[in-house]
């Protein structure tokens, strides 16, 4: 990936998780989403060359899989992937559960990417 087109994209979810935690604080348990968004947005903005630009990435992918992983077995038997985006508003807490695991999912995807990118810059510059 262009050095550029990474950056962009980091800016960019930097912006999407920022926004995401100032949501979160209309939530009814806002503390520990609003954490793991800001903690992403930071993640996001390390420097690639920094030397230990992949342990905030990687803890914070590791905590979303992890969570992702406890929400799974009481969200996927009830949910249909349909229902995520029917309506805003949750009607069941299937739906309310699994728009949380698919926001932990999209942060650790992402923060995969931040890592890969780090690694890959540090052997360019080796």
């Amino acid at each position: 990936m262009a050095r550029w087109v990474y950056r962009l994209l980091a800016g960019m979810f930097a912006v999407l998780f920022l926004t995401s935690a100032a949501l979160q604080l209309n939530d009814p348990d806002p503390w520990g989403w609003a954490v793991l968004y800001v903690a992403a947005a930071a993640a996001c903005m390390v420097p690639r060359s920094f030397g230990w630009s992949w342990v905030l990435p990687s803890l914070v992918g590791v905590v979303c899989l992890v969570w992702a992983g406890l929400l799974a077995p009481e969200t996927l038997p009830q949910l249909r992937l349909g229902d995520l985006a029917r309506t805003m508003k949750a009607e069941t807490p299937a739906i309310e559960l699994g728009r949380e695991m698919l926001g932990l999912l999209i942060v650790a995807a992402w923060m995969t990417v931040v890592v890969l990118a780090g690694r890959r810059e540090k052997k360019r510059s080796a």
